[in-house]
């Protein structure tokens, strides 16, 4: 019998029959059939039947549009629209025939399959598969939950465009976590980086986000059979709702919630009032129950004590980020809460917190300086206050130099949290270089503009000014706008208690040390399997796995900024010269290494975050 021929007409296709190919074909002659090879126009492809359950109706989850002030409904109907999963095809796919065929012939014909890439979205299959892809991509860098007992390793499920998703979690922090990994691409999606992909991602995200949300708000509700006129009379317990985690109590799993939700309005949406909104809730709630005073009696001490300083870390993170007055600065004096425990370093939560106390109080000082510096007041009490935080930071800062960091940059995650101790000293090493930088700013550099947009304290370039890059930025004389020599009394500037060179040199130092680090920080490992870094999605992707809950961007744009500012003013001595100088050399290729290493970080960055990405896209055009 001969095989299949290559294009069958479309009366033996309907019908299953074999055709010859012939026009018209023997089959259709016998049985007196038209025999047409061209498309009807009757309608579109044919549905597969064992994927007609999962498409009708036909919505997804991808063409969520919600309204930031009006969350949605919990039913997912209201989530959704229809015409979702339409794809336009390329001319070279117009042909009918040929898609029909290359997916239903047999392989007989030795014709290659022709993919369609649809957007696709990383969902999990139950509560305890979100639970491991948290230690795995979020803990090193927000411990906010227990420690794991096993090795975690990650199972996702890509879920396309025209898929109705097969499991959601329930709980609030359940939701808030895959909210956040929803960002991170398929390791299988080749077409990542398209507005759709990234629009697909973005729309489930923030689904889950709000769904997140309207769970805390329905464990509040009153029940619908309960008369409205004995409600107040009704006993306050709540009832016992489905927990995400089982060492953690209901109560303390929706302060988790709200603090992931605080980075994520930040990190990918950009919303710093959302961002402090959800913390300032997060700070209520746990001082409602007491978890400032939580003694070690308590059988939950070890949880409480996580999720304590965890809202204190996300309450302060909100201040710095805006440049706000902080309201928890008396918060660590009144709390009596010990410090969380790691098993593999008892000392890096309190040196961690530690750090953000220090870098909290620095960015303060920061403002207060260019305050007064604007309103022409006494500079005396900010000198002095300028020497006394340097002398005790750089303190700090050289005890930070010596320590001994746990594991390696890809180890995998395990009970003792030899990962989370490397993660919480790289950070804290970070913030405590970031803070010397906020001391000694404004008297390196007049904080001299460089930004185009405003980011975190640093101010920002009129628009219509030429972009800035580390060759062409003009260093030694201040800018006659927004730069803080511009604002101070005549002479003002004698009075710092530090030179111009002596806080350059410090500033750089102080760069130098933030993007090392940088390298040092601890990199996601899906697998669990020892690899020179970076660890990848899978071992067949070239996509490497992002660290979350970015708290150091801030951070990173202060020692961009430090390393521009030096590289510039180098850069311009030695074309001043026109000799060649082999230490000014070494100094600017250590720049352009520290700028890299800067670079790296914002790639992992937004690889899930958009808000970050615009991070992103201002060091490379500054570079």
């Amino acid at each position: 019998m001969a095989p299949p021929v290559r294009v069958a007409c479309l009366s033996c296709r309907s019908l299953k029959t074999r055709c010859d190919g012939g026009r018209p074909c023997n089959s259709c002659q016998i049985r007196e059939r038209e025999c047409s090879y061209k498309p009807s126009r009757r309608g579109g492809a044919r549905i597969r039947r064992n994927r007609r359950a999962s498409i009708q109706p036909s919505y997804s989850p991808s063409e969520v549009s919600v309204d930031p002030e009006h969350p949605p409904q919990l039913a997912i109907e209201n989530f959704i629209e229809p015409g979702a999963g339409l794809v336009e095809l390329p001319e070279f796919l117009q042909d009918s025939d040929q898609i029909f065929d290359s997916l239903f012939l047999p392989s007989t014909a030795n014709l290659p399959e022709i993919a369609v890439s649809t957007p696709m979205v990383r969902t999990y299959e139950s509560d305890y598969a979100i639970l491991e892809a948290y230690y795995i991509y979020i803990i090193p860098f927000f411990p906010i939950l227990p420690p794991p007992i096993l090795t975690p390793l990650d199972h996702p499920v890509n879920l396309r465009k025209d898929d109705i998703p097969e499991y959601e979690p329930s709980s609030p922090v359940g939701l808030a976590i895959a909210a956040v990994l929803a960002l991170i691409p398929c390791a299988d999606d080749s077409n990542y980086q398209t507005h759709e992909s990234l629009l697909f991602r973005r729309n489930y995200a923030q689904y889950l986000a709000y769904s997140a949300l309207e769970s805390l708000e329905s464990e509040k509700d009153i029940p619908d059979f309960i008369d409205p006129s004995t409600a107040l009379a009704e006993p306050r317990d709540n009832l016992e709702t489905h927990r995400f985690h089982h060492e953690v109590p209901q109560e303390l799993e929706d302060i988790i919630a709200l603090d992931i939700l605080s980075f994520y309005e930040y990190a990918q949406r950009g919303n710093l009032k959302k961002m402090q909104s959800r913390a300032g809730q997060a700070l209520v709630s746990a001082m409602a129950l007491s978890l400032h005073e939580c003694s070690d009696e308590d059988p939950h001490s070890e949880v409480k004590a996580r999720v304590w300083w965890m809202t204190y870390i996300c309450v302060t993170q909100a201040s710095i980020v805006s440049n706000s007055a902080a309201t928890s600065s008396a918060l660590p004096q009144l709390s009596t809460t010990k410090y969380p425990f790691v098993q593999a370093d008892p000392e890096a939560f309190e040196l961690f917190i530690q750090a953000q106390q220090i870098l909290l109080s620095c960015t303060q000082f920061a403002a207060e300086l260019v305050k007064t510096a604007k309103a022409n007041e006494d500079m005396f009490s900010v000198c002095e206050r300028m020497k006394e935080l340097e002398q005790f930071v750089e303190g700090v800062t050289r005890e930070a130099d010596t320590w001994i960091l746990q594991g390696w940059p890809t180890s995998p995650l395990e009970s003792t949290e030899e990962v989370v101790s490397r993660a919480l000293r790289c950070m804290a090493r970070i913030k405590l270089n970031s803070a010397r930088i906020k001391i000694h700013r404004y008297c390196a550099f007049y904080d001299n503009p460089v930004f185009v947009g405003k980011y975190c304290d640093l101010d920002s370039k009129s628009p219509t000014s030429s972009t800035p890059s580390m060759s062409s930025y003009e260093l030694n004389s201040p800018s006659p706008s927004n730069s803080l020599s511009s604002v101070l009394v005549p002479g003002a500037a004698d009075l710092l208690p530090f030179t111009r060179h002596e806080s350059t040199k410090i500033c750089l130092k102080a760069a130098l040390n933030i993007a090392q680090t940088f390298n040092d920080l601890p990199f996601p490992n899906p697998r669990a399997e020892v690899c020179m870094p970076p660890c990848y999605l899978t071992p067949t992707s070239t996509l490497a796995a992002p660290r979350l809950m970015p708290s150091l961007a801030c951070c990173a744009m202060q020692c961009t900024y430090t390393l521009v500012m030096v590289h510039s003013r180098v850069d311009s001595i030695v074309l001043g010269n026109g000799a060649v100088n082999p230490v000014a050399e070494n100094l600017l290729m250590r720049l352009r290494m520290g700028l890299t290493s800067i670079s790296t970080i914002f790639e992992s960055y937004a690889t899930a975050f958009e808000a970050l990405s615009g991070l992103r896209g201002t060091f490379v055009q500054m570079t």
